[in-house]
C-alpha cells in the first residue's frame, strides 16, 4: 500500500462560530458516544449491550487515512486486504469471515456495487465521515442474513454550528527511489448551518493520483513513469542499460525478452459530493435526508510476457438518496419509516495495444430500492421492543450472468450465429430479486446492579430467489463489577 510522506501541505480552516456545546461534546469520553448500529436507536455507547466499537473523527485524524479502508486495519478482528480476482480496490473480512459476510452501511443505509460479494472500502473517502460504527459478530435478526459476521456503519458529518465552513488541500509524493517524482492530490470543502427547524451541511471532495511503478525496467518517459512499450522511441532493455550491454543481451540472448511497460499503482481521479439535512417539522417528527454521488476513474497498464500489453480503464458511478422519519407517537410508543434507492454503476475497459483480438469491455450496473417501517414500544426505561417490517428490490445487470438468451429456450444468443456481433465485449445477464422480512426484538436491562442486560430477537426473510428462513439472535450483557 502507498502511504506518501507528504512535503507539502496547505491547511486553512474557516469557522465563523463554533458553539461551547460543539466543544464539551469533542471532550467527552468515547464511552459517552452516541451509537444507533446496534439496535436502530439511538443510545449510548457504555450502555449499549450489542459490543460496538467506534472509530471517531479523532482518530480518523491521527491516522491520516484517506479512506475507509485505512481506518479498519487499526481494529482487532477486522482485516483488509487488497483485491482478490474479480474484486476491487481494498475489501474486508470480520472475525475470520469473508467480505460477502459483513453489511456495509452509510447512515444506515444499504450500499450497492459487490464484486465477488465483497465492497471495495476505497470508494468511500474520510472527508465526510464524522465516525465508523463496528458491531461484531451476527446482527441478522434486525439486518438479514448479509450481516452475519457483521456490521460497518459509516456515519456521515451533519451540521451542529450555526455556519460552519472547513477547507482542506494537501499535495505530497514518495521516496523518488520508489515511487518516482509523482504527486497525489486531497482537496475537499465542507459548509453547513443549523437552526432551530433545519440544519444542512455539503461536503465536495477532489482527489487524484499520478500513479507510480515499483519496477525501474524500461525507459523512462512520461506515461506514468514509462515509455509505452510498442511505442515509438522505446528502449526495450532495462534503463541505463549501455550499448555494449543492449548488443550482448541481443546477441547472446536469443531467449531474452524485453522489460515491458506496466504500473504497480494506477492512476486514479475521483470526485465525490454529498449533503446530509435535517428538518425538525414538530417536536415529535424529525425528517433526515441524506444524499451523495461519487465519480472514481482509474488507469493503470498490465503487462503479460513476452509482449502482449493493456490500458486498463475504471469509471464508477455511485449514488444513494434516502429519507428517514422518526416520530414519537406518544411517550412509549415511536415510529421509524426509512425510504432510500442506491445505484453503482462500473464500466471496465482493456484495451490490447496494437491488436483488437482481446480487448474486453464489461459493464456492472445494480439498484437497490428499500423500504423500511419500525415501531417501538416502551414498556419501561429500562425495556424495548421493536417490531420492524421491510421490503428491499434488488436489479442486477453483470457480465458474471449468464445472458438472458442462454437461460431461456431455445437457449441461443445473436453471437452464435454472427461472432463477431459481440467482439471485445462482455453479453450481461440480468437478474432482479425482492426480499420481504419482518423482526422482533427486545432490549431489556433486567438488574442495575449487577447490570444484567439481553437482547434476544428473531426475523423471517423471504427471498424470491433463495426462499425463506428464520434469523435468530441473542445478546447478554453482565457488568462483574462497577
Amino acid at each position: 500500500m502507498y502511504f506518501p510522506f507528504y512535503f507539502f501541505f496547505i491547511f486553512l480552516f474557516v469557522s465563523s462560530y463554533l458553539s461551547a456545546e460543539t466543544l464539551e461534546n469533542t471532550n467527552k469520553d468515547d464511552a459517552n458516544v452516541i451509537t444507533v448500529t446496534g439496535t436502530r436507536r439511538k443510545g449510548l455507547l457504555k450502555d449499549s449491550t450489542i459490543t460496538t466499537e467506534v472509530i471517531s473523527r479523532k482518530d480518523i485524524d491521527a491516522m491520516g487515512a484517506k479512506d475507509v479502508s485505512e481506518t479498519l486495519g487499526n481494529v482487532p478482528g477486522i482485516e483488509v486486504r487488497p483485491a482478490q480476482a474479480g474484486e476491487r480496490g481494498s475489501t474486508v473480512r470480520l472475525q475470520g469471515l469473508s467480505s460477502q459476510n459483513v453489511l456495509i452501511l452509510v447512515d444506515g443505509q444499504r450500499t450497492t456495487g459487490r464484486f465477488s460479494g465483497s465492497i471495495d472500502l476505497t470508494r468511500f473517502k474520510a472527508d465526510e465521515i464524522e465516525r465508523i460504527e463496528i458491531v461484531k459478530g451476527a446482527s441478522s435478526a434486525i439486518y438479514g442474513s448479509d450481516a452475519i459476521a457483521g456490521v460497518i456503519n459509516i456515519i456521515t458529518k451533519e451540521a451542529k454550528s450555526p455556519l460552519f465552513a472547513e477547507f482542506r488541500t494537501m499535495a505530497g509524493s514518495g521516496s523518488k527511489s520508489y515511487f518516482g517524482p509523482y504527486i497525489d492530490y486531497r482537496n475537499y470543502a465542507s459548509a453547513g448551518t443549523k437552526g432551530d427547524k433545519i440544519g444542512t451541511i455539503f461536503t465536495v471532495g477532489w482527489h487524484k493520483g499520478e500513479g507510480y511503478d515499483l519496477t525501474p525496467d524500461a525507459t523512462k518517459g512520461p506515461r506514468n513513469g514509462r515509455t509505452a512499450s510498442l511505442a515509438p522511441g522505446y528502449n526495450p532493455y532495462p534503463s541505463e542499460t549501455s550499448f555494449i550491454q543492449s548488443y550482448y543481451l541481443a546477441s547472446r540472448l536469443p531467449n531474452y525478452y524485453p522489460p515491458l511497460e506496466s504500473t504497480s499503482g494506477g492512476a486514479f481521479n475521483d470526485l465525490n459530493v454529498s449533503n446530509k439535512s435535517t428538518f425538525q417539522l414538530t417536536n415529535d417528527l424529525l425528517l433526515t435526508s441524506t444524499m451523495y454521488y461519487r465519480y472514481l476513474q482509474q488507469t493503470a497498464v498490465d503487462a503479460i510476457l513476452p509482449r502482449t500489453v493493456y490500458d486498463r480503464t475504471n469509471k464508477t458511478h455511485d449514488f444513494m438518496g434516502a429519507l428517514n422519519a422518526d416520530w414519537n407517537l406518544t411517550k412509549k410508543t415511536s415510529i421509524n419509516v426509512n425510504l432510500n434507492h442506491s445505484r453503482f454503476q462500473d464500466l471496465f475497459n482493456n484495451d490490447q495495444r496494437k491488436s483488437d483480438e482481446l480487448d474486453t469491455q464489461q459493464r456492472t450496473d445494480n439498484g437497490i430500492t428499500e423500504i423500511r417501517t419500525r415501531v417501538d414500544y416502551k414498556f419501561a426505561e429500562n425495556h424495548i421492543t421493536s417490531v420492524g417490517v421491510e421490503h428491499l428490490y434488488d436489479k442486477l445487470s453483470s457480465a458474471r450472468l449468464a445472458p438472458d438468451c442462454r437461460r431461456s429456450y431455445p437457449y441461443l444468443c445473436q453471437e452464435d450465429f454472427n461472432p463477431d456481433i459481440a467482439k471485445g465485449q462482455s453479453i450481461n445477464g440480468n437478474i432482479f430479486r425482492f426480499r420481504n422480512a419482518i423482526f422482533l426484538q427486545d432490549e431489556w436491562r433486567i438488574s442495575d446492579k449487577p447490570r444484567i442486560q439481553i437482547v434476544p430477537g428473531v426475523r423471517y426473510d423471504h427471498d424470491s430467489l433463495y426462499g425463506g428462513e428464520w434469523l435468530p439472535k441473542l445478546a447478554v450483557r453482565y457488568d462483574v463489577t462497577d
